[in-house]
C-alpha cells in the first residue's frame, strides 16, 4: 500500500532509523578500542534524531490510535520506545551487547511500525490528526531521476 503523504515524513525518518540500526550492529563488532568513541557519536545521534521521532509518535500518533481502541498496538509501541531508551541510557550491560541489542530492536521496531502501525494509521486516523503529524515532521527528500 502506498504511504499517505502526511505520514511520509515519519516514514523517511524510519528509513534513516534502519540505517542507524545497521550502523549500531556494525559498531557492535568493532575492535574494543573503537567502541566508546563510536558509541558517543551514536548516542548523540539517538537523542538528536530518534528521540524527536518518538516524541512525535507519542504526542500525536499514539493518543489518536488509542482513541480508536488500538490499546494493544499502542502499548507495543510504548514498550519498544521505553526499551530502546533504556538501552541507550542504562549502562548495566557491556557496551558491545547494548549496541547489538539496540540495533536489532530498532530495526525490528521500525519494521513493525511501517507494516502495522502506519498501515492502520493511514486507514483509520482522521485527516486533522494526519495533518498535525505532517506539520511536525520534515517532508521526505525529493528524489530526482536521471
Amino acid at each position: 500500500m502506498m504511504r499517505d503523504t502526511r505520514l511520509r515524513g515519519l516514514s523517511a525518518e524510519h528509513q534513516d532509523a534502519l540505517l542507524f540500526g545497521r550502523r549500531l550492529l556494525e559498531v557492535s563488532t568493532a575492535p574494543e578500542q573503537e567502541l566508546n568513541p563510536a558509541w558517543e557519536v551514536l548516542r548523540r545521534r539517538f537523542f538528536a534524531e530518534v528521540q524527536p521521532h518518538f516524541l512525535t509518535e507519542e504526542q500525536e500518533l499514539l493518543p489518536a490510535l488509542e482513541s480508536l481502541g488500538e490499546e494493544a498496538l499502542v502499548a507495543r509501541v510504548w514498550e519498544d520506545h521505553e526499551a530502546l531508551r533504556a538501552l541507550v541510557t542504562d549502562e548495566a550491560e557491556p557496551l558491545r551487547i547494548r549496541l547489538e541489542k539496540l540495533g536489532l530492536r530498532l530495526i525490528a521496531h521500525v519494521r513493525f511500525e511501517e507494516a502495522q502501525v502506519f498501515e492502520l494509521a493511514q486507514r483509520r486516523l482522521p485527516p486533522e490528526v494526519l495533518e498535525r503529524i505532517a506539520r511536525r515532521t520534515p517532508p521526505p527528500p525529493t528524489r530526482t531521476g536521471g
